[in-house]
């Protein structure tokens, strides 16, 4: 059997300083918590130690801490609180555990932070916020987005959600009208919550690569065996927006039989046959309507 080498914390913190993120910095993650299994020591205490070391006490680490609401039809609903488990992978969830963590109330779209700004951050991402106005936040801190090991299967950056939102896209995703979520106010109660917006597919994100590349953003590397890519995020924001502005439909992905690309999107009306259609030759060969409809 082969012997694999521990990574040591100081390998991880120069991958980190490798992707331009420094001392003070505000960092948005994403990761695949499984790439840094053969990391020395606990795994989690030594990649959040790696950050640390790299960010200092002034810097803000924050990791997306999102639920899966229920579907409309179904009897039960989620109820979102404080201690709700994140759906967004193991550091997330390790990151709730921490005792110096801030979460956000965004019954849906809620984040985890720890660091200097984690209070201020957390407490303007409320349930009245659209689901990634945080990255505002990241953006105006000089901020940079991380995807940490997971950018060959989450390719693009969630910035390009932001700019969706700030367009107006988020609320033209018929999404929003099958799922449903409560959530406990500050007297305990259970109230539900109105799901606003729907971001749903992101596939079609890495065709901002590009242009990222163009303005300089776009850095990449090894953060021990993960490779990584990271932006800034108020540019690439700005970036996401000018050409989302331009061609709403630029960044869907390009599976014919997306139906969150194709199906679901009241900007995307020209797709919806091709789609539809897509969709049905699928659940013929597939013979599974519930597999079929991810």
């Amino acid at each position: 059997m082969a012997i694999v080498d521990e990574i040591s914390k100081l390998a991880l913190v120069e991958g980190i300083r490798a992707l331009d993120i420094g001392m003070g910095d505000t960092v948005f993650v994403q990761s695949n918590f499984e790439k840094f299994t053969n990391v020395e020591g606990n795994a989690f205490t030594t990649l959040l130690g790696a950050f640390t070391d790299v960010i200092g006490e002034k810097g803000t680490l924050i990791a997306p801490a999102y639920i899966k609401p229920s579907l409309a039809w179904h009897k039960k609903t989620v109820v979102f609180t404080e201690r709700t488990p994140a759906y967004t992978g193991m550091f997330s969830n390790l990151l709730l555990r921490h005792p110096g963590r801030a979460r956000s109330t965004h019954p849906t779209h809620s984040i985890v932070a720890v660091g200097k700004d984690a209070e201020e951050i957390t407490a303007g991402h409320t349930r009245e916020s659209s689901c990634f106005s945080f990255l505002d936040d990241v953006a105006r801190r000089s901020g940079h987005v991380l995807l940490l090991g997971c950018a060959t299967y989450t390719p693009g950056f969630p910035t390009v959600h932001c700019a969706q939102s700030k367009l107006g896209l988020l609320e033209k995703h018929l999404t929003k009208y099958l799922t449903k979520v409560d959530y406990k106010d500050s007297g305990g109660e259970v109230r539900k919550f109105k799901v606003r917006e729907a971001p749903s597919c992101g596939n079609g994100f890495d065709k901002m690569y590009r242009k990222y590349i163009k303005l300089e953003i776009l850095r990449t590397g090894y953060v021990g065996d993960a490779w990584c890519v990271s932006v800034r995020a108020r540019q690439a924001i700005e970036a996401d927006h000018a050409q989302l502005k331009s061609n709403p439909r630029k960044l869907l992905c390009d599976r014919p039989d997306c139906a969150s690309c194709r199906m679901l999107r009241l900007y995307n009306k020209r797709g919806f046959v091709g789609g539809a259609l897509s969709k049905i030759g699928v659940l013929c060969k597939s013979g599974s309507s519930l597999g079929a409809l991810k």
